[in-house]
């Protein structure tokens, strides 16, 4: 998504207010389930002095995801804060993205801050208990006693259990 500069060149050294939306591609986050289901909220400010320009915005995205610990299918909004600057690079290795005569592609800059701040895993909620690793049940909705039989089968297996109940039969 290009985003146009023109007004704060022309206005050196002052910041002008801008909002846009910025559209998501699903190929980017679709290896790990997930599809946006919203372009990316760009609400912000951008500053062009000394033949850069500075934006310092807030993002808003939503996406559909599957909780990664019991599977049940969420939507979840992210909002995350940008501070990039746009500048001519001479290298590849530049910390800087791309800036043009009187536009810039905001795209890389906000797909690059999602992914920052992209949690490692996607919950349904805080308190998710996910699934149980011996029968499968989602123990948000379902107890099961597995973990009780595989705490007894453990035991049963310990050899100091078994001195236990070999002392208390004395």
């Amino acid at each position: 998504m290009l985003l146009d500069f023109q007004i704060a060149k022309n206005s050196q050294g002052k910041a002008i207010d801008f909002a846009i939306d910025v559209p998501m591609e699903d190929n980017l986050i679709e290896e790990k389930g997930y599809t946006f289901t919203s372009p990316c909220k760009l609400v912000g400010t951008m500053l062009y002095e000394f033949e850069a320009l500075h934006i310092k915005a807030d993002a808003t995205v939503s996406i559909s995801a599957f909780c990664d610990l019991c599977g049940e299918e969420l939507s979840k909004t992210f909002e995350f804060s940008i501070e990039e600057v746009f500048a001519k690079s001479n290298s590849d290795d530049s910390n800087y993205y791309e800036i043009g005569s009187t536009t810039v592609d905001v795209t890389p800059m906000v797909v690059d801050n999602f992914f920052e701040n992209l949690p490692s895993r996607i919950v349904c909620r805080d308190d998710c208990k996910g699934l149980c690793d011996r029968c499968g049940k989602n123990l948000n909705y379902h107890s099961c006693n597995c973990q009780e039989i595989k705490q007894e089968q453990d035991n049963q297996d310990n050899p100091f259990y078994k001195l236990k109940y070999k002392q208390e039969d004395r």
